[in-house]
């Protein structure tokens, strides 16, 4: 199969643009099952999250917790998770990316036999300093999925969402 690439294409903020009902759900939903689990835990729960960006940071930060509390070693983990949602829909297939301080010209997404690879790079100079910010990633993609219609979204609160319809 040839290699693909991917436009993103910038949006609103997730809370407002329609095209993000199907991550709100997901991220909504997560949400939920975090504080049902703060909740059993006998610990505070966080009742409100200033945008979708910190959902997932939270949600990845309990998965982090957990991964710890179930950890033979001791002391903190020194791994950073990553922090996306992949949600198998009924209507299609989404992956979430907290991708904030990138724009949509940073960010490079390549679909190749099933696989989908999302990069980002991003360089900031002023007088005294010089950063590069820069991530990848790669997913292998379920086999029905309608790779030709993979679309690429990215909320002005830094919220990437791809997602594919189901081959019907």
């Amino acid at each position: 199969m040839a290699c693909r690439q991917i436009q993103t294409v910038g949006r609103n903020r997730i809370i407002e643009d329609p095209i993000f009902e199907a991550a709100r759900q997901t991220l909504n939903q997560a949400i939920e099952d975090y504080k049902r689990m703060q909740c059993n835990l006998g610990l505070p729960v966080n009742l409100w999250m200033i945008n979708m960006s910190q959902a997932l940071s939270t949600v990845g930060t309990y998965q982090i917790q957990q991964m710890q509390q179930q950890s033979p070693f001791a002391g903190p983990l020194s791994v950073k998770m990553v922090e996306d949602t992949m949600t198998f829909r009924p209507d299609c297939f989404v992956i979430i990316m907290d991708v904030q301080g990138f724009r949509p010209e940073d960010i490079s997404i390549t679909l190749r036999d099933n696989i989908v690879e999302i990069s980002a790079e991003r360089h900031i100079q002023d007088l005294n300093t010089a950063q590069c910010f820069s991530f990848h990633r790669r997913y292998t993609l379920p086999q029905n999925i309608r790779t030709d219609a993979l679309e690429s979204n990215l909320s002005c609160d830094g919220v990437l969402v791809l997602s594919a319809p189901w081959v019907t």
